[in-house]
């Protein structure tokens, strides 16, 4: 793992493993114009100046296709029931004038585990000479995804590691002149949920807490203006439902009402 790569254990995770999920920040991606507006920066150049980007994206659902363990809620132990909601895995690449390119991946699951981050990089690496620090793995932190690393998941986790592998060669490979737009915005739904008390901190709604609200976006248009891909993120756990159905949570929803979208 990268040494930037940072661990977190979530004890209602199912085995107690140790998982990657950056920061904990639910990361979006989106192939769609939405409700952003028109403020944003150009990151790097004059916007009248030609692009100094380039940047590419790709999809692919990631629900499994048979009955598997849920991760995130230790009390279900039986297999998930059905879908409510498609699962996805996100990419965009982008490559500056050097040539140096870094891409981000975006899942709806529980983490990134550290066994799949290895598999990943070690292809990308070979196959597309990407250096590890380049690679960015995220999830949502959906409690209604499998439990991929779960023993009887083998073919799964084999199926979505192929998957990450293919949709980074498919976005690097559709690699074209781009601008970014880098810009904040304010969300209040997060809410502190580490209390303290006498005997420690409890879990349990906190208002005078920190709270991040900042949603940082990064926008891609073409050389057009047209909207290609924004890149957001939110520090909120993503765990509004706990049933036993497929489910992106409240961090998926954003494709609910804007199409085509590559939500990561």
């Amino acid at each position: 793992m990268s040494s930037r790569d940072e661990y977190f254990c979530d004890n209602d995770l199912v085995g107690r493993r140790e998982y990657n999920v950056n920061r904990i920040m639910m990361t979006g991606l989106l192939l769609t114009a939405v409700v952003f507006g028109e403020s944003s920066a150009v990151v790097g150049q004059d916007s009248a100046e030609p692009p100094l980007w380039k940047a590419g994206t790709a999809s692919a659902k990631i629900t499994p296709e048979r009955p598997l363990r849920m991760a995130g809620y230790a009390r279900r132990t039986e297999p998930a029931a059905g879908t409510e909601q498609d699962l996805f895995a996100k990419c965009i690449a982008v490559e500056d004038q050097q040539g140096n390119r870094v891409v981000i991946i975006t899942l709806d699951l529980i983490g990134v585990f550290a066994e799949l981050r290895s598999a990943v990089v070690a292809q990308l690496t070979q196959q597309h000479n990407l250096p590890p620090q380049a690679i960015l793995i995220n999830a949502s932190h959906t409690h209604c995804g499998p439990d991929y690393v779960h023993d009887d998941a083998k073919d799964y986790f084999d199926q979505l590691g192929q998957t990450l592998i293919r949709i980074v060669g498919e976005s690097l490979n559709r690699l074209e002149p781009a601008r970014l737009f880098y810009s904040f915005l304010r969300a209040s739904v997060a809410m502190n949920r580490r209390t303290p008390s006498a005997t420690g901190f409890i879990n349990h709604p906190n208002p005078h807490g920190t709270v991040d609200h900042s949603v940082p976006v990064l926008s891609v248009r073409g050389t057009t203006g047209e909207l290609r891909a924004i890149v957001f993120g939110y520090a909120c756990h993503n765990t509004t439902i706990g049933f036993r159905k497929w489910l992106g949570d409240y961090g998926a929803t954003p494709k609910s009402f804007w199409k085509p979208i590559i939500r990561a």
